[in-house]
C-alpha cells in the first residue's frame, strides 16, 4: 500500500464496485443459510401464510 501514492478515480471506482459485489454476494449467502430452515418449511407448506 506504500507504493500507491496516487490513486486514480477509475481505480477507486473499480475497488468500490468489487467491494459492493462482494458485500452483496456475502449478504445473499448469509441470508440463504439463515433462512434455509424457513424456506424448507415454506416449501413443505401447501399454502404459505407469509407471501409478501
Amino acid at each position: 500500500m506504500l507504493g500507491y501514492t496516487a490513486v486514480t478515480p477509475g481505480v477507486l471506482q473499480n475497488c468500490l464496485v468489487v467491494i459492493g459485489v462482494l458485500i452483496s454476494i456475502g449478504a445473499h449467502v448469509v441470508a440463504h443459510f439463515a433462512h434455509k430452515s424457513d424456506v424448507q418449511t415454506a416449501l413443505n407448506t401447501p399454502a404459505p401464510i407469509e407471501q409478501a
